[in-house]
């Protein structure tokens, strides 16, 4: 499980507008040219500046004495640590050059667990693509970044149907981890199917246990 909340220095963050601005308001407030209500006005307009150019999931909440702001906190609304990623390769990659990305991937200092399996859609053996269910540790945002990185050579990662990530919920594990091993809607049984025929070795990973429900 994640803290629910972390403490972070100013240059963490890409505040530069941010900064300058809390300064001027400072120096307002100090030399008594911005009394405390407007104060605490434009200690609000900061703050929804703040959350709008952070990423999703996180927000800073600024604190103040009397006199000043004198910390930022930021808060990081906790996700679930499992994935569901999906990776659908450029069409020139091979099995192997895909694998050998998930093989780096999956190795990871930050993913603790995982479970996956190779697929292909048609007879002609095109389609290839990787379902993946992964156990993280650290903050979402990271995580994220990660992946793009460890795909950005084989996939379009900025295309959610070429890398596709989706948290998962502790109640949603079982599905996903069916979907893996080919309980999927009579659409896509002939790929399962064929996928199969053309790779009986095409799981990997350890297979979690079932989650009581």
């Amino acid at each position: 499980m994640f803290p629910s909340q972390y403490e972070t220095a100013l240059p963490d963050f890409p505040t530069d507008l941010i900064t300058a601005g809390i300064k001027r308001h400072n120096d307002l407030l100090n030399h008594k040219i911005l009394n405390k209500a407007e104060f605490e006005t434009k200690k609000l307009m900061l703050q929804k500046v703040a959350q709008q150019r952070l990423q999703d999931g996180e927000e800073i909440i600024f604190t103040s004495t009397p006199d000043m702001i004198d910390t930022f906190k930021k808060k990081i609304t906790t996700k679930p640590n499992h994935i569901f990623l999906t990776i659908n390769p450029i069409k020139t990659i091979s099995y192997d050059c895909l694998k050998k990305s998930i093989d780096k991937f999956v190795n990871k200092k930050y993913i603790s667990a995982y479970y996956g399996c190779y697929e292909i859609r048609d007879a002609e053996n095109t389609g290839l693509h990787t379902h993946l269910l992964i156990e993280y540790t650290g903050l979402p945002h990271n995580i994220e970044r990660a992946i793009k990185t460890a795909f950005k050579n084989i996939s379009d990662t900025t295309n959610p149907h070429c890398c596709n990530i989706k948290y998962v919920k502790d109640e949603y594990i079982n599905s996903k981890v069916s979907y893996i091993t080919g309980e999927k809607k009579n659409a896509k049984k002939n790929g399962v199917e064929l996928s199969n025929k053309w790779r009986p070795d095409r799981f990997y990973g350890l297979k979690p246990p079932v989650i009581k429900e």
